[in-house]
């Protein structure tokens, strides 16, 4: 992959920045920096200097170690489903080799099967949105006002 050169303004200075990534993901990282970095400056707190840069750095990192737990804990209830749906496999299995008919009963567990499956792939398929995010860090909610870190390091 080559090198890209990419010119970048955050809180009104230009940066030159060389990186392996499109010139397209690196603008949206360096918007997202500065929108956050507007947004502390926009909270009413007289910081100057780098401060504005390193507390939307905070909030940014707290960001993305939420969004890490809530893809930990996907993965977790990813893992507890697949777990119930192997041990339903394995009770169909036997039911079906110890009597071939099957009754109302293993009906409903086959039922229930299909409907565990069906949320097994939706927590996969959320799982997978929030690992393929170009921006991992990136909060929804854009008009939180009230970051983390604003009211740190006064």
């Amino acid at each position: 992959m080559s090198v890209n050169r990419v010119e970048i303004v955050i809180n009104s200075r230009r940066y030159a920045v060389l990186a392996d990534e499109s010139e397209k993901y690196i603008k949206k990282l360096a918007d997202h920096i500065d929108q956050k970095v507007k947004l502390v400056l926009g909270s009413g707190q007289n910081v100057t200097g780098e401060r504005p840069v390193v507390l939307a750095a905070l909030n940014i990192c707290d960001e993305y170690f939420k969004c890490e737990e809530t893809c930990r804990l996907l993965g977790d209830q990813l893992d507890t489903q697949n777990k119930k749906l192997e041990e339903a496999h394995r009770q169909i299995n036997e039911l079906k080799r110890s009597d071939p008919q099957i009754s109302l009963e293993e009906e409903e567990a086959i039922m229930e099967l299909d409907g565990a499956k069906k949320r097994i792939k939706e927590l996969e398929d959320k799982l997978s949105a929030i690992q393929s995010n170009a921006r991992p860090y990136y909060s929804r909610d854009n008009s939180r006002s009230n970051d983390t870190y604003n009211n740190h390091n006064r």
